[in-house]
């Protein structure tokens, strides 16, 4: 586990092509060089959204799985988290989420991504995920009248909403543009407020 500032906890997967892929690699750091950090040591996969991958399967990933079960089942139970997984491109951080989705049916699963253009749209993450919860912050984001803030207490009170295990996941955060570091910063400071 990984204190931030003192005002949230990370815990940090850090996945290897190494054989001693089965360890885990925790680090402190305050919160943009915490970012910074993990964003200069990995880019992340395709992404998620609107692309089907085919199940492979994960080899000396046990431990990590293990790890991200008892996560989920911390959550279900009250104990939220936030959890960042870093490694090489390729080394399959999507294919460990996606089996830790096959491996969860109950929860919902949102998915957002970071936009890697040369000028990102802002809050990527946060438009996509409002666009599979649709209602007050889909109509919100998709007009962008309200203040960030706003947006951000609007996902936070969705995500409150309902007592199903949510499993939130930003790909993509090394291209994170400032607004949604923001928003992830403002959901790791109340993540034990929800089922998240």
């Amino acid at each position: 586990r990984v204190v931030v500032q003192e005002l949230w906890s990370v815990d940090l997967l850090q996945l290897a092509l190494l054989p001693t892929a089965s360890a885990i690699d925790l680090e402190r750091a305050d919160v943009r060089g915490f970012i910074d950090e993990v964003v200069a040591r990995h880019s992340l996969d395709a992404g998620h959204l609107g692309m089907h991958h085919q199940r492979v399967e994960l080899l000396e990933r046990g431990d990590f799985l293990a790890l991200l079960d008892e996560y989920a089942r911390d959550a279900a139970g009250g104990d939220s988290r936030v959890v960042l997984i870093a490694g090489e491109a390729g080394v399959g951080k999507t294919a460990l989420v996606e089996e830790v989705e096959r491996r969860t049916p109950e929860a919902r699963w949102l998915w957002g991504a970071c936009d890697g253009a040369l000028t990102p749209q802002p809050l990527a993450p946060l438009v996509d995920v409002a666009d599979q919860l649709g209602g007050e912050i889909a109509e919100a984001c998709r007009f962008d009248e309200l203040p960030r803030g706003t947006l951000f207490r609007l996902l936070r009170d969705e995500l409150n909403a309902v007592e199903t295990l949510t499993i939130l996941v930003f790909e993509d955060v090394h291209w994170a543009d400032e607004a949604s570091l923001d928003l992830i910063q403002f959901l790791s400071r109340r993540v034990r407020d929800c089922s998240v």
